[in-house]
């Protein structure tokens, strides 16, 4: 398991999703805004990075309801929210989101796609484990996607929703692809 020094402490990386509420993030794993350029990450163009984002504070909630108003973090929107957050997905039927590569480091990636005017699910790379609170383990492939919307259908799993309710998380600018 991907362990990292916290204050001289070794944390194991590790996201627990709470039944009604945020993605708890356990350990300090890279958080980072990433925006689609040229036909995106799918198509096998590239990124270009945004904005960096502590974990220090253990745990770090995370919004997956999408109403919090200090994005990518939980304010407790979630408790007066219109949003339905159970977990649906299968802990045995995890949708993959690709490989993991060779060393790859644990990092939760806040997807944006500029061209869509949409904000997309948050990118866990690096093997990093994926539990419910009370205890149900995902399987733990390489990559997957978490949704950050609300409006999944395959909580806590990313299933393209974001599109449909045109969701935008408000986060830093989006970067000029002319440079």
């Amino acid at each position: 398991m991907e362990k990292e020094q916290v204050h001289g402490m070794s944390r194991e990386v590790r996201l627990t999703v709470s039944h009604k509420g945020p993605i708890l993030v356990f350990g300090t794993p890279l958080l980072v805004q990433r925006f689609a350029v040229a036909g995106g990450p799918e198509a096998g163009s590239g990124v270009s990075e945004g904005m960096r984002y502590a974990t220090d504070y253990q745990p770090t909630a995370l919004c997956r309801c999408g109403a919090s108003q200090r994005k990518p973090y939980c304010d407790g929107a979630h408790m007066q929210a219109l949003w339905n957050p159970a977990l649906t997905a299968s802990a045995e039927k995890v949708p993959v989101a690709g490989e993991a590569e060779s060393g790859e480091e644990p990092e939760l990636v806040l997807m944006e796609y500029p061209a869509r005017n949409v904000s997309g699910g948050i990118w866990v790379r690096g093997g990093i484990p994926v539990r419910t609170q009370e205890g149900v383990v995902y399987a733990r492939p390489g990559r997957l996607v978490l949704c950050r919307c609300g409006a999944s259908k395959n909580k806590p799993f990313c299933d393209g929703a974001h599109a449909a309710v045109n969701f935008r998380d408000g986060l830093g600018p989006v970067p000029d692809e002319r440079k």
